[in-house]
């Protein structure tokens, strides 16, 4: 602390001075001024480690609900691709049975970490020999532990698109915009 005259600059610990005005005979202020600025700069560690922390557990958590998240989108991309048969459409391959399906289904959900069963997996064909129509599905849940908790999600992923917004068609004199 440098002391000139009236003023006292303090030097803390963030590179920055901060300027108290006294007078020179008040030297128990002295000593006051300076544990109150120390107390300020330890308070804003320590919100500043906690605020870490919690910054940190978001991203944990966040991770492993994301995580699992990913692996039912690309179990439900794979589970697509099985069902089109592109292989057995142009020739290339025989027609796959049920329980091709199933094991298909079953060492796609591994390659993502997922654990199936048999007994999990749906497999249903409609159209005809020629051209037929797979239907794919899977009905699984997924534990993910939190700091103590556990948390249960539910997934059925299956080979049916996705739509977040309706495909319906237009009327045929299309949309009208009313005000």
């Amino acid at each position: 602390m440098q002391q000139t005259g009236d003023v006292a600059k303090l030097k803390t610990p963030a590179r920055k001075t901060i300027v108290f005005a006294f007078q020179p005979t008040e030297k128990g202020k002295e000593f006051a001024l300076c544990y109150r600025t120390e107390r300020i700069v330890v308070m804003g560690k320590a919100k500043l480690i906690l605020g870490l922390a919690v910054l940190a557990l978001a991203g944990v958590a966040g991770w492993r609900i994301a995580s699992c998240e990913l692996a039912n989108i690309e179990l439900h991309e794979d589970m697509r691709d099985v069902a089109a048969q592109i292989g057995s459409r142009i020739g290339l391959t025989p027609q796959s049975t049920d329980e091709d399906f199933r094991r298909a289904v079953i060492r796609k959900a591994e390659e993502h970490e997922i654990q199936l069963e048999p007994e999990q997996v749906t497999v249903q064909r409609t159209g005809t020999d020629e051209a037929p129509i797979i239907y794919l599905a899977a009905d699984y849940k997924v534990r993910v532990k939190l700091l103590g908790f556990s948390f249960t999600f539910h997934f059925t992923p299956s080979s049916n698109q996705r739509s977040t917004t309706s495909r319906k068609r237009p009327p045929p004199g299309g949309y009208v915009q009313t005000r």
